[in-house]
């Protein structure tokens, strides 16, 4: 199925004529996947071991069945997900049939990894992320059930767009960025389901979420730190009536979103470089 190139890259073969190439299920070398690639099983990367996902290449995970958890990617040592404006890299289930999704690209802890310019679509959760220095920039999160759930980190999530998920971002205890990002007609835009102190949210657009905009935690009873973001409009009843937190539950911390943008574009943050 595959050739081994200089420095121990191994790099998944194509098929010579119109097909799929199939993944190997534990990578234990370096390895560089480009082209096409179907996911039929889990693949691991194991600990020490680079994946690098060239510009363009899309990979299709078999779907989630009643017997079976579906294709998914398991990272302990690194992930390089390397898209660009004009050669995205694509995420999605192989097979057409409706409502069918693949399983998730889980990272435990995984080494400092990057995703640029990528879609996610039809995941059971697009990223989830344990204890993984992770940077992810300029994706697309649409029609999973979540886009990226993550504990620890630090993780950067910053110029990406979800919509159409069920959760667009979910964090316990996470420590990170999230911003300049449009969070938008997913049910539920951020959810913090505890550890609201080592958050930064700022200069997203979060807005036009069915159920709530932000939600906070039935058990987390500290306040959450959301200025300076855009809520899609200044009327603060209307911003207030997106968010639950301790207004509606007493026992639970309020989402602090004073002073908020007055309109989508965010000055703030604007040219400042992000610091680990």
């Amino acid at each position: 199925m595959g050739h081994m190139l200089p420095r121990g890259v191994f790099v998944v073969a194509l098929l010579a004529v119109p097909g799929w190439a199939e993944a190997f299920q534990h990578l234990q070398t370096d390895t560089v996947w480009r082209g096409s690639v179907v996911v039929r099983d889990i693949v691991v990367v194991e600990e020490g071991v680079t994946l690098t996902i060239e510009p363009g290449t899309v990979v299709k995970f078999a779907p989630r069945t009643e017997n079976k958890a579906g294709g998914g990617l398991v990272v302990y040592g690194k992930l390089l997900c390397l898209g660009t404006p004009e050669r995205r890299v694509r995420f999605t289930v192989a097979g057409a049939g409706e409502g069918a999704r693949w399983g998730e690209v889980r990272m435990e802890f995984a080494g400092p990894s990057v995703l640029q310019y990528a879609d996610f679509e039809r995941a059971t959760w697009g990223l989830h992320v344990h204890f993984t220095p992770l940077q992810v920039r300029h994706c697309t999160f649409r029609d999973n059930h979540g886009g990226i759930r993550f504990r620890s980190g630090p993780v950067l999530i910053e110029e990406n767009t979800f919509e159409g998920n069920h959760i667009a971002i979910r964090s316990f205890l996470g420590k990170g960025q999230i911003r300049f990002n449009r969070i938008v007609r997913n049910d539920i835009g951020i959810f913090i389901s505890q550890g609201t102190q080592g958050i930064q949210i700022q200069c997203n657009r979060i807005l036009g979420n069915h159920r709530y905009n932000l939600r906070i935690g039935d058990f987390e009873h500290q306040a959450l730190d959301v200025k300076y973001n855009w809520w899609g409009s200044t009327d603060e009843e209307t911003i207030e009536a997106g968010i639950y937190d301790g207004r509606r539950e007493q026992e639970i911390g309020l989402a602090l979103y004073r002073p908020y943008l007055r309109g989508p574009e965010c000055a703030p943050l604007k040219g400042k470089e992000v610091r680990w």
